[in-house]
């Protein structure tokens, strides 16, 4: 691999023209001299930081096969409160994202390369085989399906038209996504769906304009409110709602919206650097936070299981919880130091050293974070 300086803004950034962005001729967009590029998108990274924090919550119980259940239907209280806020509720986000990024780097690519799609099969490639390995530490892992789903669906997409591609792909995730409510009741089968849904979003520049759209966001934000209390009210009092997956998912990405819209509501208010300082650089790092955190919890599994995490009691699932906390806050500040030095974290520059098939910048020029 060659060593390539490429530009600090280059990491997350959009095409202002979002029909460029999409070109099918991406030759004749790069002959126009564009590269019109601007600066990362805070919101997502406070959005990702605050999603792959929240995904720990629900994968240490599994990986360290923490039991659930006092008795049969009876969850532990801690359990039965990550299942009404986080459990379904922070995976639909992630996956969306994801597929948000996978948008991000074509339009990077079509600008710069002649062969753009080489450049995201590259990526998905490396992801799905860096998901493969991560899957032997954490099976049901999340990186091999979306790998595998942008290579089936998202490379087919990006031969479409580019009056028509955002719109086309939107509908094509929508299908897909109300096909696996209906047909499965959820889980990994969303995937597909979110991640075309994400690509259609990234395709355009409706990220930044949600950032400023105050009154839209305090709009759904009261819709995805009143719609989740409602269905937790029913979900509570009726046992076999509550058992209904295609209900459960659905209220999932119901509340999913809603957690985005305060987040996008609070950046708007004085606890934005707060969020910012905490959240933004575990987004920015969220491939290396995801897979450390996998690594982190199973080396701590002997000491999990020394303080009494394992048996289905109150006391032991906590004690998780405030081991998950520890491990959260840790990742925020090693990730907040890394970010002052390095361009990327640890595994998003593997990823994109293959992506573009070069050696990129990786070391600070200025070493104070910006």
């Amino acid at each position: 691999m060659q060593k390539t300086s490429t530009p600090e803004d280059d990491r997350s950034s959009y095409a202002t023209d979002s029909n460029a962005s999409v070109a099918s001729n991406s030759s004749e967009y790069r002959k126009s001299g564009a590269r019109s590029v601007r600066p990362r998108i805070i919101s997502l990274d406070v959005i990702r930081g605050i999603a792959v924090s929240s995904i720990l919550l629900v994968n240490a119980p599994s990986i360290l096969e923490v039991d659930a259940y006092t008795a049969p239907g009876h969850p532990v209280f801690v359990r039965h409160l990550l299942d009404i806020f986080v459990q379904e509720r922070f995976f639909p986000i992630f996956s969306f994202l994801f597929g948000i990024s996978f948008a991000i780097v074509l339009v990077g690519a079509m600008e710069r390369s002649t062969r753009p799609r080489l450049v995201l099969f590259r990526r998905l490639l490396a992801l799905a085989l860096l998901g493969a390995v991560h899957q032997f530490l954490q099976p049901g892992e999340a990186l091999l399906p979306y790998g595998l789903c942008g290579l089936v669906l998202l490379l087919p997409l990006s031969w479409v038209p580019r009056r028509m591609a955002s719109w086309i792909c939107a509908v094509v995730g929508a299908v897909l996504l109300l096909g696996a409510l209906l047909l499965s009741g959820g889980g990994l089968t969303l995937v597909p769906g979110l991640i075309v849904l994400g690509y259609s979003v990234g395709l355009t520049d409706l990220i930044r304009r949600a950032e400023t759209a105050t009154k839209t966001n305090s709009i759904v934000l009261l819709v995805a409110a009143v719609v989740s209390v409602i269905g937790l009210v029913l979900s509570e009092n009726n046992v076999d709602m509550r058992a209904d997956t295609r209900f459960s998912a659905g209220l999932g990405l119901v509340m999913a919206i809603g957690y985005c819209s305060l987040v996008l509501l609070l950046l708007k208010t004085p606890i934005r650097p707060v969020l910012r300082s905490v959240f933004a650089p575990l987004g920015r790092m969220a491939l290396t936070n995801y897979v450390s955190a996998t690594v982190v919890i199973i080396l701590a599994a002997p000491l999990f299981r020394a303080v009494g995490v394992g048996p289905a009691t109150e006391s032991g699932w906590w004690l998780l919880v405030l081991g998950c906390v520890v491990i959260i806050a840790l990742q925020s500040v090693i990730s907040a130091f890394w970010l002052r030095a390095f361009l990327y974290g640890p595994l998003e520059y593997l990823w994109r050293a293959v992506t573009w098939w070069k050696k990129p910048a990786f070391v600070r020029r200025d070493p104070i974070a910006k």
